[in-house]
């Protein structure tokens, strides 16, 4: 925990960490094209398949949560239901690769977004940063170990989904001035709107390839600062 992080500090900042401090999506997004380019290869409508695993993975997040096993999930029903009337060796075939497929949002090496660590670093000295993510918590946590960020923050917390009441309880728990926090991410759904629902002030940082399903419309804009970096946040605190 960096010295300067303490409770007296009243500026805090909630920060997210998949395609906020790293790449994330855009892994699920090179995974699912290849994916998607074997089963076209066997005659499967891209459109269909799509569809499946959108569906799929709306299924699986309540019992699987947010992250690469109920995505592994999904292309392997969607594998089974597109090609359920193939020969068993085109089946056999397609699952071995479909879990190859899936398995490569866990091995790729990890990619902080420009400047990120020297803005946490500078971030450190003078407000009180708290990680605030969601998804699997051993997987977000092996991120967070290669990172080498953890040193930044204050409290790391790992939600399996981020709603109005979660951001409420760690303003509780932590004590926080309402007035002087601030969340800041990538996501309109997860990170911005349910945080300006409890009357946090948020950061938005908009990233070219956020998951479709975090994608929606900022909903109290006047609580809101979008900038286009990372590195930028300092100067929204006039720090």
């Amino acid at each position: 925990m960096p010295e300067q992080a303490t409770h007296k500090t009243r500026l805090t900042l909630l920060i997210d960490a998949d395609d906020t401090l790293w790449h994330g999506n855009i892994y699920y997004m090179r995974s699912r094209d290849a994916f998607l380019e074997m089963l076209g290869a066997l005659g499967v409508q891209r459109e269909t398949a799509e569809q499946r695993i959108d569906q799929e993975e709306q299924n699986n997040i309540p019992t699987l949560g947010y992250g690469p096993y109920s995505y592994a999930q999904a292309l392997q029903v969607t594998c089974e239901a597109m090609l359920h009337d193939r020969t068993e060796q085109v089946k056999t075939d397609a699952l071995a690769e479909t879990k190859r497929i899936a398995a490569t949002v866990l091995t790729h090496p990890m990619q902080l977004l420009p400047l990120v660590t020297e803005t946490l670093e500078y971030l450190s000295t003078k407000a009180r940063l708290v990680l605030v993510t969601k998804g699997h918590d051993g997987v977000q946590r092996a991120k967070l170990d290669e990172s080498n960020l953890e040193r930044f923050f204050d409290r790391i917390y790992i939600l399996s989904e981020k709603h109005p009441e979660a951001y409420a309880d760690i303003v509780t728990q932590l004590g926080l001035d309402i007035d002087q926090t601030w969340m800041i991410g990538n996501s309109p759904k997860s990170d911005i709107n349910p945080a300006t629902a409890i009357g946090l002030r948020a950061v938005y940082i908009p990233y070219e390839d956020t998951w479709t399903v975090e994608l929606s419309a900022i909903e109290r804009e006047e609580m809101v600062v979008t900038i286009e970096r990372f590195a930028d946040l300092p100067g929204v605190f006039g720090l």
